[in-house]
């Protein structure tokens, strides 16, 4: 009888620490995704996301202050029952308590769990973990009856956006200098794609090119350049920009 009793509590406590184990992933770049152990986790309904995906940003946020987020036309009595049931509903198809409470008023991401996210590495450190940001913040994730949500999520995006276009054209510059030119072109581009008409990375593209002798990426860039500027906004190139297109093409 001892020895099915120890077999019993030696499962159950296998059980425990295998979810112990486990580690929740939050992709917030691009189309947002969730994953425990490295397999999606889909849940019921979308008010479930939301709640992960605010409190992979912030920590520790009051009850008082998720409800009227989530649910804004809703009674405080009837927001504070949904929220109750949405913790629930998110901790039983996590398989363990990732969302818990310290105390009555305050919400939080178990420390005793492993939770990762893209955002949380990117922001550790951003000149150097650029590649976390794929994306813009939580693309294409809406909640419809949600307008104050969504405002959040937009201005994460754009607070994301410029975090990323900043250190991405630190880290061009400094790669420049130190003559380290392997992600050089790749994150002038990426800085290109985020914001086609800013023409100061154009410039620095073509000057790249420039130097390493590359006279023709010179002036396809600075056609490239041209043709957007004049379809979108009718005008041309800067001086500066033209000088070092005119410097390539003397050279060509």
């Amino acid at each position: 009888m001892v020895n099915i009793v120890k077999l019993i509590m030696r499962l159950i406590t296998t059980k425990g620490d295998e979810t112990m184990r486990k580690i929740l992933k939050f992709k917030l770049f691009g189309n947002p995704q969730i994953y425990l152990e490295d397999e999606p986790v889909f849940f019921s309904f979308s008010k479930i996301n939301a709640l992960l995906y605010y409190l992979a940003v912030n920590p520790v946020i009051s009850r008082d202050e998720i409800a009227g987020l989530l649910w804004p036309n809703k009674s405080e009595q009837s927001a504070r029952k949904n929220l109750r049931n949405t913790i629930y509903q998110a901790n039983k198809a996590l398989d363990a308590e990732y969302i818990v409470s310290p105390n009555k008023s305050i919400l939080q991401l178990n420390e005793a769990l492993v939770v990762q996210s893209d955002v949380a590495t990117f922001m550790s450190d951003p000149e150097n973990n650029l590649d976390e940001y794929q994306d813009e913040f939580l693309k294409g994730f809406f909640l419809k009856d949600s307008e104050n949500f969504d405002l959040w999520s937009t201005k994460m995006s754009n607070f994301y956006e410029q975090k990323f276009m900043q250190f991405c054209y630190q880290k061009v510059i400094k790669d420049i200098e130190a003559k380290h030119f392997i992600d050089v072109e790749k994150n002038i581009r990426r800085l290109i794609s985020l914001d086609e008409f800013d023409e100061r990375n154009y410039q620095l593209l073509m000057q790249f090119y420039q130097d390493q002798n590359s006279n023709g990426k010179v002036i396809e860039v600075y056609y490239e350049l041209s043709s957007i500027l004049t379809e979108e906004l009718g005008i041309q190139p800067s001086e500066k920009t033209r000088e070092i297109s005119t410097r390539s093409q003397e050279k060509y």
